[in-house]
């Protein structure tokens, strides 16, 4: 930075030459920068080669396996993070350890909320299935044992068992299809990032798409207020809302939502 001294009376200038250097970080800022990149690496890595950011409400035990990547997830460690060196940035520079304001504290608290209630709708989802699926192969089990039960007997054509197990084989060929159609829950596989987090069963799905979009540009705003204003945004109760609106919306769209195929 170049610099002038003026006479203070006559207000005369007398430029200079000189240069002044203004280091706004301390001395330990590398050590905190590098820290930073080590969580930002580890998400990374962990994200890529775990399963801490992909959906398995199966439960199934497939460490080979690749699970689509989940959207509750990803905001979760997309704000984790922002917030985690929007602090750090801040301490730095104005050595302010109580930065957080209530709205970032909201915006996490969503984001852990959408995370947590996709989770279950998801193994909800699996649970009722396999519930289904395991009624009806107890029916067809039942049937199946007492038609066996009465045709051991041999009744005569037109007595009440014969009639019992012609009305039995009918409810068996009624639960043969059903069960047909209800396979047994299987976890999916991811296809990629993006089409993990913006696709369902169907497709692109607006719902996700929406949500995404509003994390994104809440994030930017994020950045330049900590950037600008070497502080963390105050978000309006109507923003929040907004946000919270979104996470609602991903959320009751996820009880229709059809399975990702494997």
């Amino acid at each position: 930075m170049h610099f002038t001294l003026a006479n203070g009376k006559t207000g005369e200038l007398f430029p200079s030459t000189q240069r002044i250097a203004v280091n706004l970080y301390p001395n330990y800022t590398p050590y905190v920068t590098a820290g930073l990149l080590v969580v930002l690496v580890g998400l990374l890595i962990l994200g890529l080669t775990s399963n801490m950011l992909r959906d398995n409400p199966t439960g199934e035990t497939n460490p080979a396996a690749k699970y689509p990547y989940s959207l509750g997830r990803f905001q979760m460690a997309f704000w984790f993070y922002l917030v985690l060196a929007g602090y750090l940035y801040i301490w730095l520079l104005t050595g302010q350890s109580y930065t957080p304001t209530g709205s970032v504290l909201a915006l996490l608290g969503i984001s852990s909320a959408t995370g947590f209630a996709a989770a279950i709708v998801d193994r909800g989802k699996i649970s009722d299935a396999k519930n289904k699926r395991s009624s009806l192969e107890n029916q067809r089990s039942a049937l199946e044992s007492r038609i066996r039960e009465i045709e051991a007997t041999h009744p005569p054509d037109g007595s009440d068992l014969a009639k019992k197990i012609l009305d039995k084989k009918d409810q068996l060929a009624a639960i043969n299809p059903e069960l047909a159609n209800t396979p047994e829950p299987a976890a999916s596989r991811s296809k990629n990032f993006w089409s993990d987090l913006f696709c369902d069963g169907d497709g692109v799905s607006f719902h996700r798409f929406q949500i995404i979009v509003w994390t994104i540009v809440l994030g930017i705003v994020f950045v330049k207020a900590v950037h600008s204003e070497l502080a963390m945004p105050d978000f309006v109760a109507t923003l929040l809302g907004l946000m919270g609106l979104s996470s609602g919306t991903y959320i009751g769209f996820k009880f229709p939502e059809k399975a990702k195929q494997s």
